[in-house]
């Protein structure tokens, strides 16, 4: 059996790891960087910093930019 992660990688295409960094780009243009926590069949946990706490929330795979692994 797949887990999430997996599946999320294999549905959308996305480089979706455990611990990997993100790019969250907000409507008004910010970028909020995070990381995956873990993901639900159709979305992402990610942990952000966000107006100056961290907050856990879920994103659509396709919302993301994701760094390529080790560039922080």
């Amino acid at each position: 059996m797949k887990g999430n992660l997996q599946r999320i990688r294999d549905i959308y295409g996305v480089p979706a790891y455990k611990g990997r960094d993100v790019w969250w780009v907000r409507e008004c243009g910010d970028r909020c960087k995070g990381v995956i926590l873990s993901a639900g069949k159709k979305c992402l946990r990610v942990e952000l910093f966000l107006h100056g706490k961290y907050r856990t929330l879920n994103f659509d795979p396709t919302e993301l930019e994701y760094l390529q692994e080790g560039a922080k």
